[in-house]
């Protein structure tokens, strides 16, 4: 409400008043615009509203925005209890500065239609008597910018499914205009794909993430590798260590560790099958030696898993991996025993960010030093983060 009311009439004189419930927000000053008696002016009565079909909503401080932002939630409560299934419309032709703002604010955040009266103007002051009208403001753009302020906040700590989830909702609830709903549209393609690609889903992957074109040439090739590899290689540990580190960056570390462990374990399994075409789940005892079939006749149970009974297959048939682990195994025994004790493993406690560091330094120490003895590299980049905003023109510099 401010000090005119002629526009707002005819912004209730245009409801259905078998449809509508209007709330009129005043100052302390402006209330008497609503409830005058008498031959005073009065909206409701001006416009034919029945008294069963307002309310009143007075603000105390209208020059206080915080505070006045808080009343309209206050009030969004209210109306969504009595008219939980309603449209809600805010019209904020009238009121002080502060409070149009608040309302506009409030509105976007809230997800209620914004309406503004627009009519003929005889100066920058104001508007033609009885020209003006209530319009739709098209306010969705305000909002898809404040909700990509949340998205870039989850896309940098690497939470995929969350940028997902807030971008499916963007198109959901948002209406875009065509050149902003194609970039919103490939921006979902990119997220899923990242999403994807965070737990393994590789092919899948490839589908949204094929959609960053040249901007995800970095990764491309990668991600085409391990979507189309027969059997895990090389490619899928170095990927356990990315895909560790992501997890370490949200504080999830016990999440983190079995990652670590699954590629060491990834690693040896990988280097038998590829080096001396052994698998390790069904092993060819002829590849072996008679000493090693021998051992593993008495007792295979004496080995942990498939982790260090690997390595030790390796270690007697000469492989540089296997020497390695046997150089590095008191110390790689104790990381791993400190894994096992992760809650994600065997253990009843979940480890803190030093307990992680001290594993992740030995764990992932020895794979890169393995892949140095066979000429390989477990080296690539880190999945990208919010630039992919700037990929679709909806970063800072298309914003």
């Amino acid at each position: 409400m401010g000090g005119s009311p002629e526009p707002l009439i005819r912004a209730v004189q245009r409801l259905d008043p078998s449809q509508s419930f209007v709330c009129f927000i005043c100052s302390p000053d402006s209330r008497r615009l609503v409830e005058a008696a008498g031959d005073e002016p009065n909206i409701p009565r001006a416009a034919g509203l029945p008294a069963t079909h307002y309310a009143v909503e007075v603000w105390s401080d209208p020059d206080d925005l915080a505070g006045c932002v808080s009343a309209l939630f206050a009030l969004h409560r209210r109306i969504r209890s009595r008219f939980p299934e309603a449209r809600v419309v805010a019209n904020y032709t009238g009121g002080t500065k502060t409070m149009s703002a608040a309302l506009v604010i409030g509105a976007v955040l809230l997800g209620w239609e914004l309406q503004l009266n627009v009519g003929v103007r005889r100066d920058l002051r104001q508007v033609l008597a009885g020209t003006d009208v209530p319009m739709r403001v098209a306010a969705d753009d305000v909002l898809l910018h404040l909700e990509l302020r949340l998205l870039r906040q989850a896309l940098d700590r690497y939470d995929y499914g969350a940028a997902a989830e807030i971008v499916r909702e963007l198109l959901r609830t948002l209406s875009l205009s065509g050149a902003r709903r194609t970039q919103v549209l490939r921006l979902y393609q990119i997220v899923q794909g990242l999403a994807a690609w965070d737990v393994g889903q590789y092919r899948q992957a490839l589908v949204g993430f094929g959609m960053a074109g040249a901007h995800g040439s970095a990764w491309l090739p990668r991600l085409r590798t391990l979507a189309e590899a027969q059997k895990p290689g090389l490619e899928v540990v170095a990927d356990l260590l990315l895909a560790a580190a992501r997890r370490a960056h949200q504080g999830r570390y016990d999440d983190a560790v079995v990652r670590l462990v699954r590629a060491v374990e990834l690693f040896g399994t990988v280097r038998l099958q590829q080096a001396h075409g052994i698998d390790i789940r069904d092993p060819d005892q002829a590849r072996l030696p008679e000493a090693l079939r021998a051992e593993l006749a008495v007792s295979r149970d004496r080995w942990p898993g498939s982790l260090e009974l690997s390595y030790h297959m390796l270690e007697a048939l000469g492989d540089p991996v296997g020497r390695l682990f046997a150089r590095r195994r008191a110390v790689l025994r104790e990381a791993l025993a400190c894994c096992r004790d992760s809650l994600l493993l065997s253990g009843s406690a979940a480890l803190d960010e030093q307990e992680y560091e001290a594993v992740r330094n030995r764990l992932e120490g020895f794979l890169h030093e393995a892949a140095r003895v066979v000429a390989a590299s477990l080296h690539a980049p880190q999945l990208p983060r919010s630039e992919v905003l700037e990929w679709v023109e909806l970063g800072p510099a298309g914003a």
